[in-house]
């Protein structure tokens, strides 16, 4: 929502003349008129091919087109009903509803408001279809309807006599929305205006209409009280769903009969709009302008960073904060631990450790390299022992430094020796100057290429991981059986489409949502491949149970991110990154035995949501060559901060990975080792889920969410319930499905 207020609108029922009512409408710092096309009391009889006599209504010199396209809403006849069951009645309101429909694109309004009059809207959509298809710039559709059905309600409490609450009279509205909402496929040029009643839906049951595309709100004149002093007001419960719908950029319409000055009603919204709670929060103002707004995710390994993206992720500080702070710590521990230990382990565990004292099986490089470690060691053999050593930072993907900037911070307690190792040649070039401009002398190296393939005599301590975020899982493989999977993966893809999925339906109505979640690399890496979805919806029992399966995707289960290690972020806002975890696991040999990585584990989440916004903009979405591929759009993850959304079940964990990740291991139970001598590890991860629905919900997708374990306590996090105070890196991502159920 725009910081600069809020968008009211009035309702005249009837306009003797247009031109005074826009007067009055704009001296009153309204924004547009509401009014009708016809006159409601003209009950036409149209007659296919032959125009009335003397036009239907008024002409359109009255006003200049500025006018028309920005001040005006056009609501059709309220009662153009064209799914009544009378064939005769529904002939002649389809063809009044496509003449008015015609003037409107002829007038080139900005929107045009109609009726829903029940749950049967075939015939509607189908009408409202023919208008976007045959209009080269058609108008928005808005479509009336009220916030609660007050016959379904008195019906439902005659047939049922008990006190009870049930939430199904309650839903009847929204139910006759979202299917006539779903016979348009969701198209983002349609949205609701609901009209609200003095009784209100449960509050839980409101929150549904957080994840539909509301883009007004009819507020009648009866449902405002007046306070001691003659103002009106609102009920508390009314004024919190207003509130909840304006800031999601919902518009404000006063109808009915004005008790009072109708400058009173937008002096009483707009203060109310003035009193929202004000949120000190960066990532609201950093997201201002982008909600609802989906993105491509970066591929930071096939392709290098400009400029302004650095310029971006180098503005939140929090991130940088918290991995100094990191380092601080991880130094403080090996500089007064000298055992190795795993970065998770507590600060007590670490405490009682005990070293092993069988030496029979350490080999001759390890002994070299501890050597070397302790080659630096003054002892005072008089007094207490003072160890000093030089350690090791390696920060991969180092960018334009400011993990290293970090590093350098965090270093001060004791020798350091940071190495950073980048691919990018604009990065390098930035590194290059900053160490011969500001950091000369503080023993800081810049190692050119690929983590993958770089060969470095000295082991790292810490490594130090800068993979700036992606919410891409574009896993970049270094084994040749991953590529060779790949290719195979791809020829199969596009040679078969048609064995990939099939469909079973069942009438199930258990009130569950479960599906299996497969950890699977992202296609959006590969050279003109089709980007791919990272779930396997099991079943959506609100509704529909779907089962869907695809045999052929098990080489595609290597995608959450690793972070390399210590001090890095390699993740993006589902855990994974284009650069992990395989990156990091071919760059695994960098770190000494017993080294840390930061992070050293991080998790992913899921959560089920119903936004008809943001599917349709994701199917909606064209590609570089201007093409819209719908298949392909509903089956890649996107990068979005979610605004008008409605979260169906609470976030559920689904894939953790920790580093150094463990090698798997053969039928004997011995360590697999690479050419490199390195653990191979398996990435591929699955995970089944199950929600309970408490209330009927379309499932457009999932939100997805990640935190990790920097080093002790220092952790990082997008979850909603733990989000990290002030920072800006991440928005979630969306996983849209193909056809919601």
């Amino acid at each position: 929502m725009s910081k600069q207020g809020i968008s009211c609108g009035l309702d005249f029922p009837v306009v003797p003349d247009l031109q005074a009512c826009i007067s009055k409408t704009l001296q009153n710092n309204y924004s547009f008129v509401v009014f009708p096309i016809a006159h409601p009391r003209f009950r036409r009889n149209y007659v296919l091919g032959k125009p009335s006599v003397g036009g239907f209504t008024r002409c359109d010199m009255i006003l200049s087109a500025p006018d028309w396209t920005t001040r005006i809403v056009g609501k059709m006849s309220s009662y153009l009903n064209v799914d009544v069951p009378s064939p005769v009645a529904r002939q002649r309101y389809e063809d009044c509803m496509n003449e008015e429909l015609s003037y409107c694109r002829g007038l080139g309004l900005s929107a045009i408001m109609l009726n829903l009059h029940g749950k049967d809207s075939n015939n509607l959509s189908r009408l409202i279809r023919s208008y976007f298809d045959n209009s080269h710039h058609p108008s928005l559709i808005w479509v009336q309807l009220p916030l609660v059905c007050e016959k379904t309600i008195r019906e439902f409490k005659i047939k049922n006599d008990d006190s009870e609450e049930h939430d199904e009279p309650w839903q009847e509205t929204w139910k006759w929305w979202s299917q006539f909402h779903a016979r348009l496929e969701f198209d983002k040029r349609v949205g609701a205006v609901l009209e609200l009643t003095p009784d209100l839906p449960p509050s839980h049951l409101l929150h549904h209409w957080l994840g539909e595309p509301v883009k007004a709100i009819i507020l009648p004149t009866s449902i405002f009280q007046t306070n001691k002093k003659g103002y009106p007001v609102l009920s508390r419960a009314h004024k919190d769903f207003v509130l909840q719908m304006i800031s999601r950029d919902a518009q404000v319409i006063i109808t009915g009969a004005h008790h009072c000055n109708v400058d009173y009603y937008f002096i009483y919204l707009h203060k109310v709009w003035n009193l929202r709670p004000k949120e000190n929060d960066p990532m609201l103002d950093f997201a201002l302008g982008w909600e609802d707004y989906i993105q491509t995710p970066l591929q930071p390994l096939a392709d290098n960073l400009d400029t302004h993206t650095y310029n971006v992720f180098e503005k939140d500080p929090i991130k940088y904060n918290q991995y100094q702070k990191a380092l601080v710590q991880a130094l403080l521990d090996l500089k007064e631990e000298e055992p190795s230990y795993n970065c998770t382990e507590t600060k007590e565990e670490r405490v009682n450790y005990q070293p092993n004292e069988d030496n029979s099986n350490k080999t001759d490089e390890t002994e070299s390299h501890e050597k070397s470690n302790y080659k630096n060691l003054e002892s005072d053999q008089g007094d207490n022992k003072k160890i000093k050593k030089t350690f090791t930072i390696m920060v991969l993907g180092a960018g334009r430094g400011p993990l290293i900037k970090a590093a350098l911070n965090a270093s001060e307690i004791t020798g350091t020796q940071i190495i950073a190792v980048e691919k990018n040649p604009v990065a390098v070039v930035v590194l290059t100057a900053l160490i011969r401009e500001l950091w000369q002398g503080r023993n800081v190296q810049v190692v050119s290429g690929d983590m993958r393939y770089i060969q470095q005599d000295t082991q790292a301590d810490i490594i130090k991981q800068n993979q700036y975020p992606t919410l891409c899982s574009n896993s970049a493989t270094v084994t040749s059986e991953c590529r060779t999977a790949r290719r195979a993966a791809r020829a199969d893809y596009t040679a078969a489409p048609a064995h990939r999925t099939g469909v079973e339906s069942d009438t199930s109505r258990a009130r569950s949502i479960s599906f299996v979640l497969t950890h699977a690399q992202d296609w959006t890496f590969l050279p003109s491949s089709n980007a791919r979805a990272v779930f396997i919806l099991l079943s959506s029992k609100c509704a529909t149970k779907r089962k869907i399966t695809d045999e052929n995707r098990s080489f595609q289960e290597k995608w959450e991110e690793e972070f390399c290690f210590i001090s890095g972020y390699k993740e993006g806002s589902w855990g994974d990154n284009e650069l992990s975890p395989e990156c990091l696991d071919g760059a695994a040999g960098l770190l000494r035995p017993g080294g840390i990585s930061i992070p050293c584990a991080y998790t992913s989440y899921v959560t089920p949501v119903s936004s008809a916004r943001l599917w349709a903009a994701a199917k909606g979405i064209a590609g570089a060559t201007g093409i819209q591929n719908s298949d392909k759009n509903l089956e890649t993850i996107w990068v979005v901060f979610m605004q008008n959304k409605y979260d169906i079940a609470d976030v559920q964990p689904v894939f953790t990975f920790n580093h150094p990740s463990e090698g798997i291991k053969d039928s004997e139970g011995e360590i697999v080792r690479d050419n490199k001598g390195l653990p191979m590890t398996d990435n591929r991860r699955s995970a089944t889920l199950t929600w309970e629905a408490k209330q009927n919900s379309v499932l457009h997708g999932f939100g997805g969410y990640f935190d990790c374990t920097l080093y002790g306590e220092h952790t990082l996090s997008i979850v909603p319930s733990t989000h990290t105070k002030g920072m800006i890196s991440w928005f979630p991502v969306f996983i849209p499905i193909k056809v919601p159920p």
